[in-house]
């Protein structure tokens, strides 16, 4: 768990007027998708989230794929969106963190999701 009081960096790059962007999985202290203070914008999914069809957090509204979408595409999607739509008179920072893949997962993926991963 975060302790109670904790500022993380792009609070302080906010008040020197940089936009902040938080894209992808979030795991420092809890599994929750919420947006965490300091973030101008915010897209993650709770815990580990899903290789295929994760339903993101995006900026306080929950928004699942209307398309089967792998999740690293999902995470560069949000991304641009963020990049394309900030103010471009502004500095900005953003942290994007990817799902990883590995192979030996494959054994533990639900049956649909692992026929999606082998095509």
């Amino acid at each position: 768990m975060v302790s109670e009081g904790t500022v993380f960096f792009p609070k302080y790059l906010q008040e020197e007027v940089y936009q902040t962007g938080f894209i992808g999985k979030w795991h420092i202290g809890e599994h929750s998708d919420k947006p965490r203070d300091g973030f101008d914008y915010w897209a993650s999914f709770q815990g580990q989230g899903r290789y295929w069809n994760s339903v993101f957090n995006v900026n306080g509204t929950k928004e699942k794929p209307t398309d089967s979408i792998y999740v690293t595409d999902a995470i560069t999607d949000f991304a641009l969106d963020f990049l394309d739509n900030r103010n471009q008179e502004n500095p900005f920072s953003f942290t994007s963190v990817i799902k990883q893949f590995m192979p030996s997962l494959l054994l533990h993926l639900d049956t649909k999701e692992n026929k999606q991963m082998q095509t």
